[in-house]
């Protein structure tokens, strides 16, 4: 009888060894489980704020030509008013009165050449 319970303690015991085993396999493929989608979940986010990031650079890069090129456009109708008033100074007055009309169609083309 005593080594029947020595014999019946002894396989309690090597069950308990595997159930713990068991037990500690379950958890550890658990963590590994985790700790992937973990990852997967950071480098998504990475992968997300990378793109924003892009986006909001490319969207600065755009203002930033937009403006240079409104200021260009600027400066360059300012040049083109500058030059017509300078133009206009020296062209004498009896030219525009004696044929209005033709006088008119002559300036806008010589307007048109200079803006060439």
């Amino acid at each position: 009888i005593a080594k029947q319970e020595r014999e019946i303690e002894l396989k309690q015991k090597e069950v308990a060894v595997k159930e713990r085993a068991l037990e500690a396999e379950v958890k550890k493929q658990a963590e590994a489980e985790k700790y992937a989608a973990q990852q997967k979940a950071d480098a998504a986010l990475y992968q997300r704020q990378k793109e924003a990031e892009a986006q909001q650079f490319e969207a600065q890069r755009i203002a930033e030509a937009k403006k240079a090129q409104a200021e260009a456009d600027r400066y360059s109708k300012e040049q083109e008013a500058q030059g017509m008033r300078s133009a206009e100074a020296w062209i004498p007055g009896w030219f525009l009165t004696v044929a209005a009309p033709a006088a008119q169609t002559a300036l806008t083309k010589w307007r048109e050449m200079c803006l060439r």
